[in-house]
């Protein structure tokens, strides 16, 4: 019922949560509250689920401190009934997905390991070699002996390929199920983890390129987002956008601290920044202020790429993981950010992929 409310309010673009959500949200937690007093440690799947949306509408609806306490509750929970592989499979795979996702907006380690299928068909070698193609042209955008990119960028890109026209109809479903999960997993990982410290020189070019790593990989999650929204217009189902703020406000502290953007990194190494303020336009609606933001600061990125029209945007981007529709909705944001015009319609994303 909670969960349903929030969908509403989302549909009716509610810029609150409505009486009837937040009615239904109380006796959601009452609920759960009062089954676990009367259990123990004994606590029914149903109202692992019941946690699992509760954190997944909280985040819905931009109450992160919310959402953040029930993810810790319900990792207390879990603890108490022996793990997470206590649940049936579909269960695990669900409170797995909505707590890496959970994690990934508020910069948390994952609570509980991935749940992937044990039997799966293999992608095909000809896929396989494409993205590893596609995965060493994007390793050359960045500084030498960063050998990490390659295998966090190969999983990308093999994302973005597998969820294309060319290619989702003869991939196995299960094999890119698992995928989602492993590259969220990853996206949740690197910018804790911050593996480029190992190898970057000191100095001023050590801390352009540290602000260039930490702005490509807090963008990362909003990249497997956008695959699966995208997947899903090719069904022909249109999912409203989440709102994605604390990502979007880390970018915006990096990219505004000391020094502003004469601080940024210089010649191609901007180029990651770029692709990631292009995930993050991408992920909002027409006429948010965060979308506002990043085409101003999107435009300033490319007068410092001297990038002199849509082509050269569009060629610059082709390096990294990208997606049917990214591709496709690449010109009107050149020309957003060059003239001011808007796309007429998020229906383009279903035209493209019909």
């Amino acid at each position: 019922m909670y969960v349903s409310c929030v969908a509403q309010d989302r549909k009716r673009g509610l810029l609150q949560p409505s009486f009837e959500t937040l009615h239904a949200k109380g006796e959601a937690i009452r609920m759960v509250q009062d089954t676990i007093a009367a259990c123990g440690s004994q606590v029914p799947q149903s109202i692992i689920l019941a946690m699992t949306l509760l954190a997944y509408g909280c985040g819905a609806d931009q109450a992160w401190d919310e959402a953040r306490g029930h993810v810790e509750a319900l990792q207390h929970v879990l603890s108490m009934r022996g793990g997470i592989q206590t649940l049936d499979f579909e269960l695990q795979r669900t409170v797995s997905w909505a707590t890496l996702s959970l994690a990934a907006t508020l910069r948390m380690p994952p609570r509980f390991p991935i749940s992937l299928f044990p039997e799966f068909r293999p992608f095909p070698l000809a896929f396989h070699d494409d993205a590893q193609i596609r995965a060493w042209r994007t390793v050359k955008r960045f500084p030498k002996d960063t050998s990490f990119v390659f295998d966090l960028v190969l999983r990308f890109h093999q994302l973005g390929l597998a969820t294309s026209v060319e290619w989702y109809n003869d991939i196995d479903q299960r094999s890119l199920s698992n995928l989602y999960f492993e590259a969220m997993h990853s996206a949740v990982l690197v910018p804790l983890e911050e593996p480029w410290n190992e190898t970057l020189p000191g100095g001023v070019q050590g801390q352009e390129a540290a602000t260039m790593f930490k702005v490509w990989a807090a963008g990362l999650p909003l990249f497997v987002w956008a695959t699966a929204r995208h997947t899903k217009a090719q069904s022909g189902t249109s999912l409203p956008r989440s709102r994605y703020d604390p990502i979007f406000v880390r970018i915006r502290g990096l990219l505004e601290s000391d020094g502003g953007y004469h601080a940024w990194p210089r010649k191609k190494s901007l180029e990651p920044v770029m692709a990631t303020l292009f995930y993050v336009v991408e992920s909002c609606e027409y006429g948010d202020p965060w979308r506002l933001w990043c085409v101003d600061t999107l435009r300033k990125v490319a007068e410092l790429l001297k990038l002199k029209g849509v082509e050269d945007f569009q060629k610059a981007l082709e390096f990294f993981p990208s997606t049917d529709v990214f591709r496709a909705v690449s010109g009107d944001l050149w020309s957003e950010m060059m003239h001011g015009s808007v796309a007429s319609t998020p229906s383009l994303t279903l035209s493209v992929m019909q």
